[in-house]
């Protein structure tokens, strides 16, 4: 499975040769070789996929989501805090599991204020999910 990001203005795909042009892509850095048989492909273009990260993002952050919390508005998941480095399943996930937990506890969301030290993962991160 692939997928492949677009930009009208910095990153045009032609929507025609989009299919062709990634499985060349594939071949040219030995994913596949020419030969290999694709037994099936699967195309569909979504007009938004992903959250896109810019140098201000944190800023805005910081200032959007506590103004939606205090209408009892907890914008999370993939789409919802526009983290994409906290933006897989397993993220979105334990997202919702840590908002539910704030609403009723007022816990911290630790996978939302600290996805660095979410994504090194293990026994540090459990740890210190409790410390904090």
């Amino acid at each position: 499975m692939l997928e492949v990001s677009e930009s009208a203005a910095h990153k045009p795909v032609d929507i025609e040769k989009v299919v062709a042009e990634t499985i060349q892509g594939c071949v040219n850095v030995q994913l596949i070789t020419g030969t290999d048989e694709i037994v099936s492909l699967y195309h569909r273009r979504l007009e938004h996929g992903y959250p896109t990260p810019h140098v201000e993002r944190d800023e805005v952050l910081a200032e959007v989501l506590p103004h939606l919390k205090s209408k009892d508005i907890w914008s999370r998941g993939r789409f919802g805090n526009y983290k994409y480095e906290v933006a897989n399943q397993d993220h979105s996930c334990m997202l919702g599991v840590e908002a539910a937990d704030n609403m009723v506890f007022g816990s911290r969301e630790f996978t939302l204020n600290y996805c660095s030290l979410v994504n090194e993962g293990g026994q540090k991160y459990q740890d210190m999910r409790y410390e904090l």
